[in-house]
């Protein structure tokens, strides 16, 4: 092992061993800042997953009309008017968060309905 040990710092700078750590310690150092330019883009992008992942299971209780039986009012399309705070109970959620993504789901729609 001592001879190996030798090997190597004798031979360190002929053989490029210290350029080639250097240039792979930048490597992965720039991999890393591609990826993820700032925390803070980290951050919202880990929002926005999680703002999606709650619209979607919203609007998957909205559509599943066996959930919300019995007499209850009706609205123009047909789908029975559910509150906020049962859609929230059901998901196990916060109501303002339920309430947020309704917010959102809302504002997609009418950009939907400008757009055609």
């Amino acid at each position: 092992m001592t001879n190996l040990w030798h090997w190597l710092t004798v031979n360190w700078a002929p053989l490029g061993i210290g350029a080639s750590l250097i240039a792979c310690i930048g490597g992965a150092y720039k991999l890393v800042v591609w990826f993820f330019p700032s925390f803070s883009a980290l951050k919202a992008g880990q929002q926005e997953k999680r703002e999606f992942k709650t619209d979607s299971r919203v609007h998957e209780a909205l559509g599943n009309r066996s959930l919300w039986g019995g007499a209850r009012a009706m609205n123009g399309a047909g789908f029975p008017q559910v509150f906020c705070e049962e859609i929230a109970e059901y998901l196990a959620l916060d109501a303002a968060i339920v309430n947020q993504s309704l917010s959102r789901l809302v504002e997609q729609e009418s950009a939907f309905d400008y757009a055609s």
